[in-house]
């Protein structure tokens, strides 16, 4: 069996950290006092036990604090655990400006997975390890509008 070639491995944080001010924390809870009325007000019991569950898992869930070993090599995309051979990718798409590479799954409930690239590692070099391999999506050149959501608004 062929050993694998690796091009580039690197550590990321596996969640951004998101610091939440006392102003979100007051603008959260209001909001979902709010959601919470409007769901008796209109005798929807099923959305007022969701919103419960989604405010106390808010408020204990734990962010994963451990970095990442990202290894990019010529069979596959190693994130964590997690192997993303390139015959699975439908595509990527590099967001200079936030130094994230984002790789897209194929399949009708495809998702993506984002990762920060490192100063030392070039984009063009990155481009270049890609090429055949999978392809680049040259019209993405941001993030995708639900990313930017969370990480903008702190949600997640």
């Amino acid at each position: 069996m062929k050993e694998p070639v690796v091009f580039y491995a690197w550590q990321s944080p596996a969640d951004e950290k998101c610091v939440r001010t006392k102003t979100w924390w007051i603008f959260a809870v209001i909001v979902g006092i709010a959601f919470f009325g409007y769901a008796l007000f209109t005798a929807n019991f099923a959305f007022a036990v969701m919103l419960v569950m989604f405010g106390v898992l808010s408020v204990i869930a734990k962010r994963n604090t451990e970095p990442l070993d990202i290894v990019i090599a010529d069979q596959a995309i190693l994130i964590g655990t997690r192997a993303l051979p390139y015959h699975t990718l439908r595509e990527y798409t590099l967001v200079d400006e936030l130094s994230l590479l984002y790789f897209f799954e194929k399949g009708i409930l495809s998702s993506h997975v984002h990762v920060h690239i490192p100063e030392d590692i070039d984009a063009q070099d990155l481009r270049m390890v890609f090429k055949g391999r999978v392809l680049e999506n040259p019209d993405r050149t941001a993030e995708p509008l639900m990313d930017a959501v969370v990480r903008k608004l702190n949600i997640f």
